[in-house]
């Protein structure tokens, strides 16, 4: 029987260059993960198109995320 276990939330953060979108890339690689997918396709994306940065101005948004996903 599999366990069901809370949702974890990884921020990574870092200047520019220190590996932040990479290890995005590879944490939001397992299928378990949901993560900046868009990354996959380009080489680099400005943080204004990240997909949670509305999180980023609002954390109390966090608690409508849809954390099923």
């Amino acid at each position: 029987m599999a366990s069901i276990e809370k949702p974890t939330l990884l921020i990574i953060t870092g200047p520019q260059g220190s590996g932040n979108h990479l290890f995005s890339k590879v944490f939001s690689s397992h299928k378990n993960v949901v993560g900046w997918k868009d990354l996959y396709n380009e080489l680099w994306i400005g943080h204004y198109r990240e997909p949670f940065q509305s999180y980023w101005k609002n954390p109390a948004l966090l608690k409508e995320f849809d954390w099923t996903q």
